[in-house]
């Protein structure tokens, strides 16, 4: 019993900060696409297409769960998700509004 209350415990914080890090996440992809976009009107271009990446990829990814597994598919999320924070974090940097639209699909990936 005291496992299944911690579990729960774990996974109440995790469902909250992920909430936390969507809304942060819009709000934040926003602003860095107004400023890294040449033309203002591309500012939410990069948040338009992490949906559509994950509209595009939620069947797949879903049959590939049930091929190979829960934990690879998670795994192959989390890479896409840090690789893709690296590129946004680099290209943000350098201050290149394509990398930051690449790196965009990628957390739409994962």
């Amino acid at each position: 019993m005291e496992q299944e209350k911690k579990n729960i415990l774990f996974l109440s914080v995790s469902q909250g900060l992920s909430i936390t890090t969507t809304n942060i996440n819009m709000i934040n992809t926003g602003l860095v696409g107004s400023i890294l976009a040449t033309d203002p009107s591309y500012a939410t271009l990069p948040l338009s297409l992490q949906f559509i990446t994950i509209a595009i990829t939620l069947i797949p990814v879903s049959l590939l769960m049930g091929t190979i597994g829960r934990r690879p598919m998670f795994l192959i999320g989390a890479m896409a998700a840090f690789i893709g924070c690296l590129v946004i974090a680099y290209s943000i940097f350098c201050k290149v509004f394509s990398l930051f639209i690449v790196g965009s699909i990628l957390l739409g990936f994962s």
